[in-house]
């Protein structure tokens, strides 16, 4: 999911007719790999220093507005933020249902236990 929120930032940023030429360069598929091994993997939070993906000859048009030079584009904290926030509200929430789930489970066992949830295991 946070790579196809990546994409729709690339997308919105170089805009529309641009990204549909970018998405079929190998540039394209080194800058993907790229945020996948070495950016996404190092988010810290909203304060993080600004990160920048590449896509080497693409020949962009400079939009220094939206952070877009010379092929490389800015990935700011608030940036990143943005992309893995809905993605940590849909971890929180599952984990919150899981426990919940527990809890209801434990209450309606017989005889009814009211321990609560130590644990919770999270499946890959």
């Amino acid at each position: 999911m946070i790579n196809r929120l990546l994409e729709e930032e690339i997308q919105r940023v170089v805009g529309d007719e641009a990204y549909v030429t970018l998405k079929k360069t190998e540039g394209y598929r080194t800058a993907l790999r790229e945020f996948d091994v070495a950016i996404k993997v190092t988010f810290g939070g909203k304060n993080d220093k600004d990160k920048y993906i590449s896509f080497p000859m693409a020949k962009l048009k400079d939009k220094p507005a939206k952070g877009l030079i010379k092929n490389s584009m800015t990935l700011s904290g608030a940036t990143m933020f943005r992309l893995f926030d809905p993605i940590t509200r849909e971890i929180e929430r599952l984990v919150t249902e899981q426990v919940n789930n527990v809890k209801m489970e434990r209450l309606q066992a017989s005889p009814p236990d009211t321990t609560g949830v130590k644990v919770v295991f999270l499946n890959p």
